[in-house]
């Protein structure tokens, strides 16, 4: 009997072990953690700057001519005491208006109109050249002074620009050309052709693409006419500085 009981005791302690192996509890299988998606993005560039263009107004030759001297030329009026008048052009030089003789020759009264004004200022004779048939008139407002040039640096076929009142067409713009000189038994002139001027635009001023006047009409035809070179006129003008 107490064999059995030895034997049973040591069968229970070798089961114990056994049973204990059998039912411990299976390890966690740890699964892997994923590996992270790497996404590559290409980074959107910054939109490049559009300059900023500032638009400047740029005026043509002829704009720029008319622009420095537009204001310095003059449509005259002139009445005589038995009631005829003349018509004609004119540009200011010094504080005085120059024109053509034969427009202002025997006034009672003359009448100048400016570009920039409605009404009519009066004027008054200052001095007559009979070989030239140049006027130098006073004029009851200041207006600005032409620029001289040099007719005689001209060159035959030069575009000029001429800014006369023909017709009672105040100050109208005209594109001609120098054709040359001329020699007559009165005196010596340039020729302008390809013009428009008429009648009315005698006394009237002629400038080249510097802005500088090189003649005064003083008389014409058809598209051709003759000035009076300004080298010609400047002993007059520096008279009245």
């Amino acid at each position: 009997m107490k064999k059995l009981i030895i034997g049973f005791v040591i069968g229970v302690l070798l089961t114990i072990p056994a049973m204990m192996i059998i039912n411990q509890p299976e390890a966690p299988v740890i699964e892997p953690a994923p590996t992270p998606e790497i996404v590559y993005v290409t980074p959107t560039p910054m939109p490049t700057p559009t300059p900023q263009v500032i638009y400047e107004e740029r005026l043509t030759d002829l704009e720029e001519v008319v622009k420095n001297t537009k204001d310095s030329c003059v449509m005259i009026y002139a009445y005589r005491s038995d009631g005829s008048g003349e018509q004609g052009s004119g540009w200011a030089y010094n504080g005085y208006v120059i024109t053509a003789k034969h427009v202002v020759e025997g006034a009672k009264q003359i009448d100048i109109f400016t570009d920039d004004y409605k009404y009519a200022v009066g004027g008054g004779i200052e001095y007559i050249d009979d070989a030239l048939d140049v006027a130098v008139l006073r004029v009851a407002k200041t207006l600005p002074s032409v620029t001289l040039g040099d007719s005689d640096a001209l060159k035959e076929g030069e575009k000029l620009v001429s800014i006369t009142s023909p017709e009672g067409a105040q100050n109208a713009i005209d594109e001609c050309v120098n054709s040359g000189v001329v020699h007559t038994d009165d005196g010596s002139y340039l020729i302008v052709s390809e013009s428009d001027m008429r009648s009315g635009s005698s006394g009237g001023a002629v400038f080249n693409y510097n802005s500088e006047i090189i003649g005064m009409v003083v008389r014409g035809s058809g598209g051709e006419h003759f000035l009076l070179p300004i080298t010609q006129l400047k002993p007059i003008l520096n008279k009245i500085k």
